[in-house]
């Protein structure tokens, strides 16, 4: 995927988040973990229960060339702040590990936000890497 089709891709998680009251990631954010980078990826799973975001994760990683990322991006999103949208720290912690287990030594930047347009009981995930020329 090219960069313009990425900085749509980010410019969509960023609408959603910037209008609401919580704001998980910020432009900077985005701005600064992407400078400089030579390529992208970018990788989107909406609307899973845990279990299968986590395999769905796991399989889109194995799949990309992760050996030079320098960065990385996650937005999770929640059906709601209630009790059946939080994320525990067990489930962010082994959201983590995934992505480690595939970019060891990358700086990786997180947030959790609420997404209405996510089924109670479900999460989203959007991942956006930096990759450098090495």
């Amino acid at each position: 995927m090219n960069k313009t089709a990425i900085w749509q891709k980010i410019e969509l998680l960023l609408e959603k988040t910037e209008h609401s009251d919580y704001v998980a990631i910020f432009r900077d954010d985005f701005e600064e973990a992407m400078k400089d980078a030579s390529d992208f990826a970018y990788i989107e799973i909406e609307n899973a229960a845990f279990p299968d975001l986590l395999e769905k994760l796991r399989k889109e990683l194995a799949a990309l060339p992760m050996h030079s990322v320098r960065n990385g991006v996650m937005r999770i999103g929640t059906a709601s702040d209630g009790a059946e949208g939080k994320l525990s720290y067990d489930n962010v912690c082994s959201l983590l590990k995934i992505i480690q287990e595939f970019t060891s030594g990358a700086n990786l930047i997180w947030g959790l936000d609420v997404d209405p347009a996510i089924s109670s009981g479900c999460y989203s995930v959007a991942v956006v890497f930096a990759m450098s020329s090495r």
